[in-house]
């Protein structure tokens, strides 16, 4: 698989696995493993065991005790019980993790009309692939909208300087792709080739490319 605009090799798109969930596990003085799900760890030392009792952990668990009390009001007043797990409007949006992106109200749509794929620059993985093939051969979609946007941070990066970052704070690297994107309108066209070319999903099934400008709202059509 390649980096960059490129997007992954075709070939080897469709059913392959892509990356996998990291745990990062720490050793205690006693030598045991233990995992630690934090949301903020600024500062960490493990130099030595002789060291490990320097570690120092920054810990905010507020943050998720204020989204449970959340839950709780929500699911108060919850109206989407017996929902259908089909897509109402046939639709499948791959779209980036952006926090600028509001995939539903930008598009009109409501719970149950689309299913919804987001991961880092909107990007055609093998696992958006695996996604897409349960969404058309049980979910009933037939439109697919690859919708990248401006200002994304993975036109400012390469992959390079995604994995010196990682190096300069002793992180592991691994070997899968980040698909940072030096061209955004080749890559938006590369993964909308993708899913087209992908010969697990039904042939007749209509894909476009679109890219959603962070700074008015707006939605363009760029691979028809």
């Amino acid at each position: 698989m390649s980096s960059g605009s490129g997007g992954l090799d075709p070939n080897s798109a469709c059913g392959v696995a892509f990356g996998e969930v990291c745990v990062r596990r720490f050793q205690q003085f006693s030598s045991a493993t233990i995992a630690i799900p934090v949301r903020s760890l600024k500062s960490i030392r493990l130099a030595s065991n002789a060291q490990a009792a320097a570690c120092i952990l920054e810990v905010d668990q507020s943050v998720f005790d204020d989204l449970l009390a959340a839950n709780k009001r929500y699911s108060k007043a919850f109206s989407l019980a017996g929902l259908a797990p089909r897509a109402a409007r046939e639709l499948a949006v791959v779209t980036c993790m952006d926090s600028r992106i509001e995939p539903l109200a930008m598009l009109g749509l409501v719970p149950g009309d689309a299913k919804i794929l987001r991961n880092a620059g909107g990007r055609v993985t093998p696992d958006v692939l695996r996604s897409l093939i349960f969404a058309t051969s049980y979910l009933g979609v037939k439109y697919v909208i690859v919708m990248q946007h401006t200002k994304c941070a993975l036109t400012l990066l390469s992959d390079d300087e995604v994995k010196a970052r990682l190096r300069s704070e002793d992180l592991e690297v691994g070997d899968q792709p980040f698909l940072t994107m030096s061209d955004p309108d080749s890559a938006l066209a590369a993964d909308v080739g993708l899913v087209r070319t992908c010969r697990s999903l039904p042939p007749e099934i209509s894909v476009e490319g679109w890219r959603y400008d962070v700074d008015n709202g707006s939605v363009f059509r760029m691979v028809l």
